[in-house]
């Protein structure tokens, strides 16, 4: 085998007694302070986007860690902010990993609390963006950003292989087993 002479970009760190991955945001110390000026906080998938985010005056920012997003990191989240706004790669595996996270937080939908997704161009990480757009410009592609909904609501959308009656039933039928998985009945009802 031939090694890359590109280093990586992130070091996948293991769990230990000490290091919870799935309970823990990168920079989370930081970004609740934020909640004086804000009532949302951004999550991005790895280190170095929360770094190039901070650095360009975007402070309310934390990371996932490149695991998939968790009940207790969106709980964490919520105890501090009212909105979280969930910013994957611009990528196949960002957007499969957004509507895995999707499909998992929808569960524990809770009013006056949102989470909101923003999906980068086809190919940047926000490390990437905020580097080439600053600050104002990744504030632009935030204001795109679409309700966890709305997000579910397109994905399924965009899997229609026509507008048969049949294609028609089957996007029907997963956006009502979405629905039947939210915990809260007033929010399941709406």
């Amino acid at each position: 085998t031939v090694l890359s002479s590109v280093p990586a970009k992130y070091i996948n760190s293991p769990e230990t007694i000490f290091f919870k991955k799935g309970s823990d945001l990168y920079n989370f110390n930081n970004a609740k302070n934020e909640n004086k000026n804000t009532d949302h906080i951004l999550i991005v998938e790895g280190y170095m986007d929360v770094v190039s985010l901070y650095n360009s005056g975007i402070k309310n920012v934390c990371a996932s860690l490149g695991t998939a997003i968790t009940d207790s990191q969106i709980n964490l989240a919520w105890r501090n902010f009212k909105n979280i706004i969930i910013c994957f790669d611009g990528d196949s595996s960002g957007l499969a990993a957004a509507y895995r996270a999707a499909e998992k937080l929808i569960k524990i939908s809770k009013a006056n609390h949102s989470v909101s997704f923003v999906m980068m161009p086809q190919g940047l990480d926000p490390d990437d963006y905020v580097n080439k757009f600053g600050k104002e410009g990744f504030y632009k592609i935030v204001e795109k950003r679409k309700d966890i909904i709305e997000f579910l609501f397109d994905y399924n959308v965009r899997t229609l292989k026509d507008f048969s009656p049949s294609s028609l039933a089957s996007l029907e039928q997963n956006l009502i087993n979405l629905s039947n998985t939210i915990e809260d009945a007033i929010i399941q009802k709406y």
